[in-house]
């Protein structure tokens, strides 16, 4: 992501709302947070469209639009490190982030953060640091498929290593904000992969012998490898590279 974008997804990315499925969320007139940045947040969000745990406000026009979504950490979290958990679009494409309580570190370096759903085993991310302190996201196809992976869960953990610190943030909601976000996000894998990115890809993929481009275009020789893919690993056949498919190439190049 540029870091204009950085900074956009910064300024507009997490607000916050009130019901939990097993626990009650604050409200986001009584949720009480110290870091400025999630306060200017939530003071944007205030009042606008919410499904359960979830506000969400989505705006856009010919050449820019965003979508912000977003819940506070729940009550059984550290009372005192409060966290904004958002997902949003810039220009559609997504981002998970979390704004909270620290000790106002600036971060420089890429880190790991931990993702543990009702329905998952822990996941581990690579988080990126944000314009603004005590922020961290992740961007892109990753955000785009960690959403996927968690948007039919309950609640979502979330633990940074770095700081030491966990939050438990209430997922109700969450797959009907998707829903509404639809014309301003894109959840699709293919439609997230960059021309540079598909190019290398294909590169891989015809080195291991398979009849493919090399140039990011998805013709119908790629339409074809997908579709041979997919079969030849149980999943789904459609001819796009979907989440499940996405992660399967990965595994495929690597090897």
């Amino acid at each position: 992501m540029k870091p204009f974008f950085r900074v956009l997804a910064c300024v507009v990315t997490i607000g916050a709302f009130n019901i939990g499925h097993t626990i009650r969320a604050q409200g986001i007139s009584d949720f009480q947070i110290n870091n400025p940045l999630a306060q200017r947040i939530v003071k944007r969000l205030f009042g606008k469209t919410q499904f359960d745990a979830w506000t969400v406000d989505v705006a856009g026009s010919r050449k820019n639009s965003y979508a912000i979504a977003a819940t506070p950490s729940l009550p059984d979290s550290d009372a005192k490190k409060h966290a904004l958990l958002g997902v949003n679009c810039i220009n559609k494409t997504p981002s998970i982030s979390v704004i909270f309580d620290g000790t106002r570190q600036q971060f420089n370096e890429p880190m790991s953060v931990f993702i543990t759903s009702d329905n998952g085993a822990p996941q581990r991310e690579i988080a990126m640091p944000m314009t603004g302190r005590d922020a961290i996201g992740i961007f892109g196809m990753r955000a785009s498929m960690t959403v996927q992976s968690i948007r039919n869960s309950n609640i979502l953990t979330v633990f940074l290593p770095q700081t030491g610190r966990a939050w438990r943030f209430s997922l109700s909601g969450l797959a009907q904000t998707i829903i509404y976000t639809k014309n301003h996000c894109i959840f699709s894998a293919q439609d997230i992969i960059d021309k540079s990115e598909m190019t290398l890809i294909q590169v891989r993929l015809h080195q291991l012998g398979y009849n493919v481009p090399t140039n990011g275009e998805v013709n119908n020789h790629m339409k074809e490898t997908i579709f041979k893919i997919q079969k030849k690993y149980g999943l789904k056949e459609t001819g796009q590279i979907d989440d499940s498919t996405y992660d399967m190439i990965l595994r495929i190049i690597s090897e």
